[in-house]
């Protein structure tokens, strides 16, 4: 049989010509899929580029390091760490890759290889100043792991499944209720949200039995959950108006998670409702709500689009009475905000505020944080540091009203589930202010010395008297500010300010004080 030479040389260029088109083709249907924050979808498009497109080092570099950073977009750094690595043996062009790198080593706890991520950038770009900040990071993740504060920090084994749980919030005000967000699933072919590579969650809640201990966790009753993704909840001081964040999914279009709120009628959530927000672009996304005791002010989270400064922001909205409209939204500023993420806000009842965010000083991923608000819109911003956070991702924490106890979210090791419920206490905290007053020309200690401790509104909280070795004492609280004044004639009228705000274990203050004649 002859054979057509000429034929089948131009089938085998034509084959060889169209394959890295097809790897192309599958790259670009992943990058579509990544920017609509798709991200399993991304990860499958990427994949099929690696195995089904053209063999070419070029094409499976690419496809390895969108992948990885795919899986880095839904907090899977072990699988990133992966292909990041093929990315490197494929020798991926793009150098800054390292980064990255370093920050999925530094979340999954192998510190040397983050450093040996860093020092690889920084031998091409020796004079980045970047190198240091990095390095920086990695050695104070190191710090507060090796000095943890005396926060107890355990999981709520009862609560979590194998799959995600975060987000708890209290039910009722005895506290013997809580409600979060789970992707747990009694279906036996659930489905999968294709933005995050899980299930799709809903609200469930749980309740202490007579001996304190957490029942098995069930769906919320009602009409809150839906076949697609409910969560990140909060409700107000009554208990009967619950606000949470709904997606809705459509795999050939973006559909924009938005607020809701239902009314709770006796066992059931009812009369669910958009929560209508002047200002909101339509394919911008909102979440992630906390809403005050009495709904005249609501922190939410949006994409950086509305105005923001890069990544997700924190948003808030206020009105004059419940009955009113929201006000547009404003963003909290350049001391909450970062170029990365900030979210899940937590508006506690002394009016702290709590958010978590991968962009200010973090131990790797998402960090929970505190910040007092010092005027309008600015704020001191602390790190909670270990063991409320990990190199993981940790957020979404709530407090049982004033007292030092509540739970958070973590994806740290140790865990039963992708994400996991924990219960935090801070033990009680004793702080003790002491000293010896002294005649400060004969350095002789002076007695009956009036000591007085006043709190920052100038009232007196507790007087004294120093005793014959001019010796005073006060016990005083964490996380306050206070002044001491000691008075005696014929002596100039003397003050000390004293601030417990960084104390964060119980602790003693040594503080003397020289007086002067008049």
């Amino acid at each position: 049989m002859r054979i057509r030479t000429g034929k089948y040389v131009l089938i085998l260029v034509l084959i060889c010509w169209l394959k890295p088109g097809f790897g192309q083709r599958y790259i670009n249907r992943g990058d579509d899929a990544f920017e609509r924050e798709q991200y399993k979808t991304a990860i499958d498009h990427y994949q099929e580029a690696f195995e089904r497109g053209d063999k070419s080092r070029k094409t499976r570099a690419e496809a390895s390091f969108k992948t990885a950073r795919a899986y880095m977009k839904i907090s899977d750094p072990e699988s990133a760490l992966e292909h990041y690595n093929k990315a490197e043996r494929y020798n991926y062009e793009d150098d800054k890759m390292y980064f990255e790198m370093a920050d999925a080593y530094l979340q999954h706890e192998e510190f040397d290889s983050a450093l040996l991520a860093i020092e690889k950038y920084e031998k091409i770009h020796p004079n980045d100043p970047r190198v240091d900040k990095e390095i920086e990071k990695i050695n104070k993740t190191l710090e507060m792991l090796e000095n943890p504060t005396n926060i107890s920090v355990k999981l709520a084994a009862m609560l979590n499944s194998g799959e995600m749980d975060f987000c708890p919030f209290y039910g009722y005000k005895d506290y013997d209720k809580i409600f979060f967000t789970s992707s747990r699933s009694i279906l036996d072919d659930p489905d999968i949200n294709l933005e995050s590579g899980q299930l799709f969650t809903d609200i469930y809640e749980a309740e202490r039995d007579k001996n304190g201990q957490w029942n098995l966790p069930g769906k919320s009753w009602g009409t809150v959950n839906t076949k697609y993704d409910e969560g990140a909840a909060s409700l107000n001081r009554r208990y009967n108006v619950l606000y949470f964040t709904r997606c809705d999914y459509d795999p050939k279009a973006d559909r924009p998670c938005r607020l809701y709120k239902a009314k709770r009628r006796g066992s059931y959530w009812a009369d669910v409702r958009d929560v209508i927000i002047p200002g909101i672009p339509k394919g911008i996304s909102i979440g992630h709500p906390s809403i005050s005791d009495d709904e005249c002010v609501l922190y939410f989270v949006a994409d950086s689009m509305l105005g923001g400064y890069g990544g997700k922001d924190i948003y808030k909205v206020t009105r004059e009475r419940k009955s009113k409209p929201w006000s547009s939204p404003k963003n909290l500023g350049p001391d909450i905000k970062t170029e990365k993420n900030d979210c899940f806000p937590y508006i506690r009842k002394n009016g702290l505020l709590y958010f978590a965010s991968d962009g200010h000083n973090s131990m790797g991923g998402l960090d929970i944080f505190e910040a007092r608000c010092t005027g309008t819109a600015s704020y001191e911003v602390r790190n909670m540091k270990c063991p409320v956070n990990s190199p993981s991702d940790d957020f979404g924490i709530v407090f049982r009203d004033d007292k030092e106890e509540g739970f958070l979210t973590s994806q740290r090791r140790g865990g039963v589930g992708k994400s996991d419920i924990y219960h935090f206490f801070i033990p009680g905290i004793s702080v003790q202010v002491y000293g010896t007053v002294y005649d400060k020309l004969t350095k002789e200690p002076v007695e009956n010395v009036l000591a007085e401790l006043c709190g920052q509104d100038g009232n007196v909280i507790e007087s004294t008297r120093t005793t014959p070795d001019g010796n005073y004492e006060f016990t005083i609280k964490p996380d306050k500010v206070y002044q001491i004044y000691f008075r005696k004639q014929p002596y100039v009228p003397a003050s000390k300010r004293i601030t417990t705000k960084d104390i964060i274990s119980s602790k003693k203050i040594k503080q003397g004080m020289f007086l002067e004649i008049r």
